[in-house]
């Protein structure tokens, strides 16, 4: 008798470790996908904050170009707006591929984040029918 009661007490602890491991492994993948997320949000946050400055940025270029020009006394030349244009594209187009960029990743991370959180979920629910399993097996070899 005290065989069978050590068997079943043998059995909840096997149990309770797997539920253990199920939650811990769990929690690290919900802590993966909460740290997806806010990188996704810090990289939003960054790609607004490099477009703005490089439309600033852009606007000091050609606001230079124009003084200069201005006090070379050429103010509104053909030569100075194809100076201003051909700036403004390159800057426009540095700045769209650089964004870009930052907001691809940005886009990465939240499916990484909601990849973790569904493998968060499903890890768990795994850990319950592991303890379960292992109960009824040691149920049934009693």
């Amino acid at each position: 008798m005290q065989g069978a009661a050590l068997g079943l007490v043998g059995v909840g602890l096997t149990a309770a470790g797997a539920l253990a491991k199920g939650k811990g492994a769990s929690d690290s993948l919900s802590f993966q996908s909460e740290q997806a997320t806010r990188n996704a949000r810090a990289g939003r946050v960054a790609a607004d904050q490099t477009d703005a400055f490089l439309r600033d940025e852009l606007e000091s270029t050609v606001s230079h170009i124009k003084a200069i020009r201005a006090s070379a006394g050429m103010k509104d030349s053909p030569t100075s707006e194809a100076l201003i244009d051909k700036e403004s594209d390159v800057s426009d187009s540095q700045r769209r591929i650089k964004v870009g960029n930052m907001r691809a990743q940005a886009d990465d991370d939240d499916r990484s984040a909601a990849f973790l959180h569904r493998a968060a979920r499903s890890t768990l629910n795994l850990s319950y029918l592991s303890a379960a399993g292992i109960g009824i097996k040691g149920m049934a070899a009693r």
